[in-house]
């Protein structure tokens, strides 16, 4: 009959009736305090009325079809009603003045709820998704697809973390709800010490962190130093980068060890950031001569060398090795040698042989069994004392 009506539950009599909708009440709700009504109607406007007088205080006008759904804000100050102009609309209830026009759903709007804090809005509708805004902005934050049909029941849990959706499809789905960036800080925190987080591919994602995230200066310092790493170790090292990175680690923790790998405390950016791309060069290059690639380790220790002229090329002796050449040879030498102690053990003699004699032509001086005590010389005696039959 259009009118919504306030009845005294203790002794069933009518207190009021609200009269003003000019076609079917759809939906209806008390503020918190009791102090205020609201009603939705197929006349495609929302009413507000004062509970003891029962007279009308606004009437929100914007929906262009039937409000199928209302809610207040857990304080009373704002109301939201969905539509089937697919429109979710949020307003001012003191002033009724239109906040925001939320607009995404391609079908009916069929259920809405504020989170506890009121500061988003979820939204279900017969275009089978949810949809999750933000109140401040107005703005879209996540939709959230699944159902098979209409969705037609929601809700926020009270800490705002969970949303639950009832629908057509027979379902109930529990969703991941909450602010994103209360996820951010979680996905930060788990994600922390996670190489990937560093790299120079998701430096947008390690700053959003930062920024974000709770963590404490140093906890920042340190993630800033790894992240100037990974600039360093990437294929083509970003020096300047680097130093950017440790220069602002600094700034959260002016006494951060930029180079915890050695025993003194590195604080000068520009050195920790030479030394670590000349290490870097240094192990390409052991790469490349272990793979026979001569030349082009002899090339990544002379970059090193200019990166760090009394950088060590070979850390694995006792003596500091400065010449690339000798350096080079010497490791493409005992990598010649470790595939001739394979061979020999399969029984593979003369390949075993001719392995150890290419290992004497990179390093005259190399010794062909390194697990005695003696320099062995004699490819043929070393392959044969490691072959099956002469155990």
């Amino acid at each position: 009959d259009n009118t919504v009506r306030l009845w005294d539950t203790e002794t069933g009599l009518l207190i009021h009736t609200l009269k003003g909708h000019t076609d079917w009440v759809t939906d209806i709700a008390f503020s918190r305090d009791g102090q205020q009504i609201i009603s939705g109607s197929n006349d495609n406007t929302v009413r507000l009325w004062d509970t003891e007088t029962g007279l009308p205080i606004h009437t929100f006008v914007g929906h262009t079809r039937s409000v199928t759904e209302i809610a207040f804000s857990r304080d009373g100050q704002q109301i939201i009603s969905g539509s089937e102009d697919n429109t979710v609309r949020l307003w001012n209830t003191e002033t009724s003045q239109l906040i925001h026009t939320f607009v995404g759903h391609i079908d009916d709007v069929t259920d809405i709820a504020f989170s506890r804090d009121g500061q988003q809005i979820i939204s279900g509708s017969g275009d089978k998704t949810l949809r999750l805004w933000d109140t401040e902005t107005g703005q879209l934050i996540h939709t959230l697809e699944g159902h098979t049909d209409a969705v037609w029941a929601i809700a926020f849990s009270p800490d705002g973390k969970q949303i639950l959706s009832g629908s057509w499809d027979n379902t109930v789905r529990l969703w991941r709800g909450g602010n994103w960036k209360d996820w951010l800080k979680e996905g930060c925190n788990q994600l922390q010490f996670h190489p990937d987080l560093v790299a120079p591919k998701n430096n947008k994602a390690g700053e959003a962190c930062l920024k974000h995230a709770s963590w404490e200066d140093k906890a920042k310092a340190a993630f800033l130093v790894r992240q100037g790493r990974a600039f360093i170790s990437q294929k083509e090292p970003n020096l300047n980068n680097a130093v950017k990175k440790f220069k602002e680690a600094q700034k959260f923790n002016p006494d951060i060890d930029l180079n915890p790998l050695t025993k003194e405390i590195d604080k000068d950016p520009k050195i920790v950031a030479h030394l670590l791309a000349a290490q870097a060069k240094i192990q390409f290059g052991a790469r490349l001569a272990r793979e026979g690639k001569i030349e082009e380790a002899i090339s990544a220790y002379q970059e090193a060398q200019k990166l760090y002229p009394d950088i060590d090329l070979n850390p694995d002796t006792k003596e500091i090795d400065k010449d690339p050449k000798i350096v080079a040879h010497l490791l493409a030498a005992q990598a010649k040698i470790q595939k001739g102690a394979r061979l020999a053990r399969d029984g593979k003699i003369e390949e075993a042989i001719s392995a150890y004699q290419e290992a004497q032509k990179l390093n005259p001086d190399i010794d062909l069994n390194p697990l005695t005590k003696e320099i062995d010389k004699d490819p043929k005696k070393v392959a044969q004392q490691l072959a099956p039959d002469s155990k």
